[in-house]
């Protein structure tokens, strides 16, 4: 997905973490947009209620995150950071 938004020009890179660090690491690097993978969707009301709004929180669409589709994915972080 880097590769993806570099080529493309786009503004974001992207950060992996396990849920256990989750909200940890989320509070030192400070994320524009927090994706959820869809086999943990259970978590995205942790996160939305973790920071209240101020991050905007989704879920990665499943048929993108099987394809391993970045366009598509990066378009969920585009209209999710406004």
């Amino acid at each position: 997905m880097d590769d993806y938004a570099e080529m493309n020009k786009l503004p974001y890179s992207v950060e992996g973490a396990a849920d256990s660090v989750g909200l940890d690491k989320a509070s030192k690097s400070e994320p524009r947009v927090i994706l959820v993978a869809p086999q943990v969707r259970y978590l995205v009301n942790k996160y939305q209620k973790a920071y209240d709004n101020k991050i905007p929180v989704g879920l990665i669409d499943m048929v993108a995150y099987g394809m391993m589709d970045a366009g598509r994915v990066l378009k969920q972080v585009e209209a999710l950071d406004k």
